[in-house]
């Protein structure tokens, strides 16, 4: 007990059942030894019972204890892995039964407080997820987005993507460009912040498409959440979403998100932006030359790219050019340069340096320090783009202001 007592609160969390069953073994050996020496009285019995329960309780306070644990470090990190990993091996070498539900159990509490995705990221359907329903919730030219559960217990997404998108993957040319999405779908299941969708991995097994595994969203995506939403709200989901992306620039190794727009932003259960879809597909790399974000065509996409991007640069500044369009967007709920309909128009005008005009959105809102700050977000030059810390930093004042209007 005294080196459990030592555990940090991240320690006694994820290494939880290993000393709830060692627990669990010594009391049962206790009682079995006092049994055999006639000791179990049954005040003794009743003071085991209340040491087994507060033994119980006390870890059920690591998990109620949840705001320490929004954030891992990389010691961290490390350390869930081999607990996740462990326990995934040991799901998939168990026999169906009490056992396997009781693992499935275990992985699932980790899961429902530190939201990251399992070690091995190519998931197995029957044991780690499944499919549920007999036709997809929603479907575009690019994907499907079918319901299902998570070990057998969380309501999750499955987004199936579809044959056009794959029927060329085989081929050598295309098989780097698998490789390179699923190092991005391994990043991605990686990442853990209060505004990125966490992604449990990508299922191959389960009929003729993969699909990735996330969970479920019934606030949709940013674009129909905000329809009926007060322009604070919009502002804070746009708030949000520069959020998101501060997590993504500030890592050790930087994340870029790729082009952003609110078909790509899901909203959770309490309100809060959640980034989503990272470049899977991507506009300028992967899989196909559209972009599966949203039933967004290639013709459409190029509304939010920095003018860059089309020769496959991405950097943190291409993230804040499509954030400042993305806040149009939401703004407004119109996409950039809605009186353009021909993608070749849209990138000749950019290229010229036309921008969004807020008479065509919303001028009541996009104005003053809102603005300006959009307009240096659509600087030609890349480097004279803000960063995200001066981004969120503007964003909290102009919400805080809206807020108390």
């Amino acid at each position: 007990m005294e080196t459990y007592a030592s555990y940090t609160h991240f320690d006694s969390f994820i290494y939880q059942f290993n000393i709830a069953d060692d627990v669990e073994a010594k009391l049962k050996h206790l009682d079995h030894t006092l049994a055999r020496f006639e000791l179990a009285t049954t005040a003794i019995t009743q003071d085991l019972a209340a040491a087994r329960e507060t033994d119980f309780g006390d870890l059920g306070e690591a998990l109620r204890g949840q705001a320490r644990l929004k954030n891992t470090t990389r010691e961290n990190r490390v350390a869930l892995d081999r607990v996740l990993g462990g326990l995934q091996t040991l799901l998939r070498q168990q026999a169906p039964g009490p056992a396997q539900e009781q693992t499935k159990s275990r992985i699932f509490i980790i899961q429902s407080v530190i939201n990251v995705g399992l070690p091995e990221t190519k998931l197995l359907s029957g044991i780690e997820c499944q499919k549920t329903g007999s036709e997809p919730v929603v479907g575009t030219n690019a994907y499907e987005i079918w319901q299902g559960l998570w070990m057998g217990r969380q309501k999750v997404a499955l987004k199936v993507l579809r044959q056009s998108n794959f029927d060329e993957l085989e081929s050598g040319k295309s098989r780097k460009r698998l490789m390179r999405w699923e190092r991005r779908i391994d990043v991605w299941s990686k990442l853990h912040n209060e505004y990125i969708l966490p992604l449990y991995g990508i299922c191959y097994d389960d009929g003729p498409f993969p699909y990735l595994v996330s969970p479920w969203c019934p606030n949709g995506d940013a674009n129909r959440y905000l329809k009926d939403k007060s322009a604070a709200e919009r502002l804070k989901i746009c708030l949000d979403a520069a959020r998101g992306l501060q997590y993504l620039h500030s890592l050790e190794q930087p994340v870029i998100y790729g082009t952003m727009s609110g078909g790509g932003i899901l909203i959770s259960n309490d309100g809060r932006a959640l980034l989503a879809d990272f470049g899977v597909p991507s506009a300028t790399d992967i899989l196909s030359p559209g972009d599966g974000r949203a039933g967004n065509s290639p013709s459409q996409i190029y509304r939010w790219m920095a003018p860059e991007m089309q020769s496959s640069t991405n950097t943190k500044s291409t993230d804040i050019w499509s954030w400042g369009m993305t806040t149009v967007e939401l703004v407004s709920g119109k996409q950039p340069f809605p009186s353009f309909r021909m993608p070749g128009t849209i990138l000749l005008k950019i290229a010229q340096g036309e921008r969004p005009n807020p008479k065509e959105h919303d001028p009541a809102v996009l104005r003053g320090e809102l603005w300006s700050l959009l307009q240096s977000c659509w600087h030609k030059d890349p480097e004279e783009r803000p960063n995200i810390d001066v981004v969120v930093k503007k964003m909290e004042a102009i919400v805080d202001a809206y807020r108390r209007a």
